[in-house]
């Protein structure tokens, strides 16, 4: 086996999205149909399978099926903690559009800039109020009164949970993940399971899941 064929099999299996903004090289090398395959008859063997978002700007690892119980638990608990973030997640999402002078979405590949954010949250008290919203409910986030810290602490959280990845020296700018294409996939999964409840009742399909 390749080198970038075992580091792209590791980064599935580690549960990251792998794009072009978060790993490049492992991308490129999914973007092979020839190695996709190869990549997919291994984790067959595991019952595992390379799902692509809904955009074709990220990879990750699913299920093929979900008919061991031990896969299911793992699976709703995985989906159980995308749930516990999906609030504060919403409210960036949010926060970030209405900075925008565009509005435009955030979506792989997307520019942050930590200045032009705290430029504007500290000319609206609504935007700041957003900001202290999403701050307590993102776990481990600082709840300074500083909107600056506050700002920089839901930033970390966000690029140590892939969702962002920091460019440059000093770290005022940021590039936007797959990982938010793939989290867009889950809440089109939940609209199509609308009423539906966890852990009570498992997904039959995971497709759009770790």
């Amino acid at each position: 086996m390749s080198t970038r064929f075992e580091i792209t099999v590791e980064y599935l299996l580690d549960e990251k999205v792998i794009c072009e903004v978060s790993y490049p090289e492992a991308f490129r090398f999914l973007q092979d149909s020839i190695n996709r395959s190869e990549v997919n008859a291994f984790l067959h063997r595991i019952s595992r399978q390379v799902g692509n978002t809904n955009d074709s700007k990220g990879y990750y690892c699913s299920y093929e099926t979900l008919e061991d119980p031990k896969r299911r638990k793992k699976a709703t608990k995985q989906f159980s903690h995308m749930l516990a973030d999906l609030e504060p997640l919403l409210d960036w999402l949010r926060l970030v559009r209405n900075v925008d002078a565009e509005s435009r979405p955030v979506e792989a590949g997307a520019r942050i800039s930590e200045s032009e954010l705290l430029s504007a949250i500290e000319e609206s008290s609504s935007m700041s109020e957003l900001l202290n919203q999403i701050a307590s409910k993102f776990k481990k986030v600082s709840r300074s009164v500083e909107s600056k810290t506050k700002l920089r602490s839901v930033l970390t959280y966000l690029t140590d949970n892939g969702y962002l990845l920091s460019v440059g020296s000093s770290g005022a700018v940021y590039i936007a993940t797959a990982k938010w294409s793939l989290l867009f996939d889950q809440l089109e999964f939940i609209h199509s399971f609308e009423g539906y409840e966890l852990p009570d009742d498992e997904p039959e399909s995971q497709q759009e899941l770790f």
